[in-house]
């Protein structure tokens, strides 16, 4: 078995390599795979998006990473990664309200630290979700400067 979970092109390729089968074996096989529909690296690529975003909201450039992982191709993660963006914007108030959702449970947490503590380690989760620092700091103003 090669594995029992979804694969990219590039990911398939490798296992058969690391199998033991030989480069041109292996790419021959992925171009099958590909040309019979059983891999789509497009749609691949989407459902890694939405898990990334299910439980927590995700930033694009926790995305970007998650997606780069996969070995999925860069111009293919270029465009999604910019429709991922654009549909950002044109969602915005949603976005805003499910970070600062995320950060206000957060804070819950925080009650007994400091202001400086709080805004940092927020900051440093919110970062590590991916996201932008003018997104992160807006996002902070309007949780944190309140308290």
């Amino acid at each position: 078995t090669i594995n029992r979970r979804a694969l990219s092109s590039s990911e398939l390729k490798q296992k058969l390599i690391d199998k033991n089968f030989t480069q041109e074996v292996a790419q021959q096989t992925t171009d099958k795979m590909i040309n019979m529909s059983y891999i789509d690296d497009e749609a691949y690529a989407r459902a890694v998006m939405r898990q990334i975003s299910l439980s927590k909201p995700a930033g694009p450039r926790l995305i970007r990473q998650k997606l780069n992982a996969k070995k999925l191709d860069h111009a293919l993660i270029n465009r999604l990664i910019e429709e991922y963006e654009q549909n950002t914007k044109e969602n915005s108030d949603e976005v805003d309200e499910k970070l600062l959702k995320l950060a206000q449970t957060r804070l819950n947490r925080m009650s007994n630290l400091d202001k400086n503590t709080k805004k940092r380690r927020l900051y440093s989760l919110l970062a590590r979700r991916g996201f932008y620092p003018e997104q992160i700091a807006s996002v902070l103003n309007k949780t944190i400067d309140i308290e």
